[in-house]
């Protein structure tokens, strides 16, 4: 793989200020990351590694560098959102779920084999044409329907659970931070692989706000309840 300098942010304001500039890549965990560089799909000049970043999450989110693991061994999560327990329980291997980080699997890049394999032609990496629209193509990792941009389906376990659940994500960028639906982190592009994420640092996804009220006051309750029967746990195990 191409050398490149590795730096560890301290912030997400720090990373997302050099993220802007070019050929620059941002990385949780690493693990879609790593198989890129090997292969020469990316080549930057530059990684900024985020896992050096402690942030406490607020009520009713979920912090990007949170593993799937976490996700997927909640068990507030697994109680009032199943199909967000489902979807981190059942994303790669079990080895990966330790380290992959919920910020990694909403912006990793296709799985397309002609985007990852040298040699076929593929809009995100510049080309005009597409492999995957010959008849011949293989189409396995591909949409069901045309979107007029790349044929690949995103590759995210949990964005299809959390577009459902109508989750809001938060973002850091220079020119301003923002919170945004979910859904708008995929526009379907040809060119980039999930939207405006490519230039966004995905700091934490909150779906809290945008839950019935009802809803939201019987998950605080839950969630008290599990805090406190997990501190007694603790109580417990420290006094023994």
């Amino acid at each position: 793989m191409k050398q490149f300098a590795y730096l560890d942010a301290q912030n997400f304001d720090a990373a997302a200020k050099a993220a802007v500039a070019e050929s620059v890549h941002v990385k949780g965990a690493g693990t879609d990351l790593v198989d890129l560089l090997k292969s020469y799909i990316v080549e930057p000049d530059a990684v900024v590694n985020l896992l050096p970043i402690r942030e406490k999450e607020q009520e009713g989110q979920i912090s990007a560098l949170s593993t799937l693991e976490d996700v997927a061994t909640d068990e507030w999560v697994k109680l009032e959102f199943p199909a967000l327990h489902t979807a981190a329980h059942e994303a790669a291997t079990p080895q990966v779920r330790h380290v992959g980080t919920v910020g990694g699997n909403l912006a990793q890049n296709t799985r397309c084999w002609y985007y990852r394999t040298p040699g076929h032609e593929c809009r995100k990496k510049g080309d005009e044409g597409c492999a995957a629209e010959s008849p011949l193509a293989q189409n396995k990792y591909h949409g069901i329907f045309a979107s007029g941009g790349c044929a690949a389906a995103h590759t995210s376990n949990l964005a299809p659970a959390l577009i459902a659940l109508k989750a809001q994500v938060e973002c850091v960028h220079p020119d301003g931070n923002r919170t945004m639906d979910a859904e708008l982190l995929y526009d379907g592009e040809a060119e980039t692989n999930h939207g405006i994420i490519d230039y966004l640092v995905v700091t934490s996804v909150d779906w809290l706000d945008s839950l019935d009220a009802g809803v939201r006051d019987q998950f605080l309750t839950i969630l008290a309840e599990v805090t406190e029967t997990r501190n007694a746990e603790s109580t417990k195990v420290n006094e023994e």
